[in-house]
Parts: structure tokens; C-alpha cells; sequence
């Protein structure tokens, strides 16, 4: 079954923010179609997770413009916090949002998520087994750049 669509944990979205692979993120919107999701507690949650003192500095770009990105990259919908079983609550909304997407996969980097494995038809697996399950090279930035001119002179490609 191809991966179509999925939503990342929070500390997946800022492995890529960290390590700054925005590029990556656009080319596998780009390459295969995939969608991405997330949702309003998850973007509050990034917010208070890369605004904490031991990312400052280490970040090429103001907090602001980490969830501009996470808006345009991802399809951000409302969800219906109904799910309860996670050993960590304050993730239970990482699969209320996967369930509301009818995501193919979770990509999470949380052990307790991770042993899981699956939670009905959502595959839950690392950004690594992603990377792996993907097959995919990643395209250059200068593609990109031409086919998304407004993000040209953006952070995200210096």
C-alpha cells in the first residue's frame, strides 16, 4: 500500500526544523503526492517546544515562521479529542488527528507510540522505517525553488 497520507509527532516536525530539511518536507509533498497533516493543539505544542531556551539560537528563523511553514506544508484540521489510551495523554491528540485524516501512517519518534505499532489501520513507525518504506530520493532545492516562487527568498532555502 502506498503512504498517502500521515501526520508527524511533534518531535519529528522539529528533527526537520532543527536540522533544517525543509527541502526534504517539500519534495515528498512534491515527489509522491503525499499529504501531510497536523492540527491546532499540534501547532501549540511545536510553538512551545521550539521556543524553549535550548533551541535558542539554534534555529534559522523566528518562531512564527516555523508554523507559517507547518501551515503551508501541512493541511492543519480541526479534530474531536476522543481517543485516551496513549501512556502519554497529552499525545492521545497525535491520533485523534491521524483517525480524523484517515492517515496511513503516524510518524513518531516516542517509544510509547512506536511499540504500538499500528492503532487500527494507522501504521506507526520512525522517520527512519518512513525514510526506508519511501524508497525515495529527495529532489534539489533549485526544483523546488522555480515551482514555489513565493518561498524563494524564504529561510527555509538559505
Amino acid at each position: 500500500m502506498a503512504i498517502k497520507h500521515i501526520a508527524f509527532d511533534t518531535n519529528t516536525w522539529v528533527s526537520f526544523f532543527y536540522n533544517a530539511h525543509f527541502d526534504k518536507l517539500v519534495a515528498l509533498t512534491l515527489q509522491i503526492g503525499l499529504k501531510i497533516y497536523s492540527c491546532p493543539k499540534q501547532l501549540e505544542e511545536i510553538k512551545s517546544v521550539i521556543s524553549r531556551d535550548k533551541f535558542a539560537g539554534k534555529l534559522r528563523a523566528p518562531v512564527q515562521e516555523y508554523l507559517d511553514f507547518c501551515s503551508r506544508i501541512a493541511e492543519v484540521v480541526e479534530i474531536d479529542e476522543r481517543f485516551d489510551r496513549l501512556a502519554d495523554p497529552k499525545d492521545n491528540y497525535l491520533i485523534d488527528t491521524a483517525y480524523t485524516v484517515k492517515a496511513d501512517h503516524n510518524i513518531s519518534s516516542d517509544t510509547h507510540l512506536l511499540e504500538l505499532k499500528h492503532l487500527g489501520s494507522i501504521q506507526i513507525i520512525s522517520l527512519s522505517d518512513f525514510k526506508k518504506k519511501l524508497k525515495l530520493d529527495y529532489i534539489n532545492k533549485n526544483f523546488f525553488k522555480k515551482r514555489f516562487g513565493e518561498l524563494k527568498n524564504s529561510f527555509y532555502f538559505r
